[in-house]
């Protein structure tokens, strides 16, 4: 079973890499500028339909926002 977490600093270094600011994102996205402050700052998490708008906006695969991905071992026994 692979395991997905949400990395609630993706859209802080994503923005930090492309150099910008909660202003340009909201120009991309037509969300909120309170709504992305408060995801970006980590005050709250992003819904699902929210955070495909951000990865679209960002022109990123929504898989930018998530960690993980190895696979639990589960041990059966002998």
């Amino acid at each position: 079973m692979s395991t997905f977490r949400y990395d609630p600093l993706a859209l802080r270094r994503l923005l930090d890499e492309r150099h910008w600011t909660i202003d340009d994102l909201h120009r991309k996205t037509r969300l909120g500028k309170m709504t992305l402050f408060q995801i970006a700052s980590r005050r709250t998490r992003p819904r699902a339909d929210t955070l495909a708008k951000i990865a679209r906006g960002l022109d990123v695969p929504i898989g930018a926002f998530f960690t993980g991905g190895q696979t639990e071992e589960t041990s059966n026994g002998p």
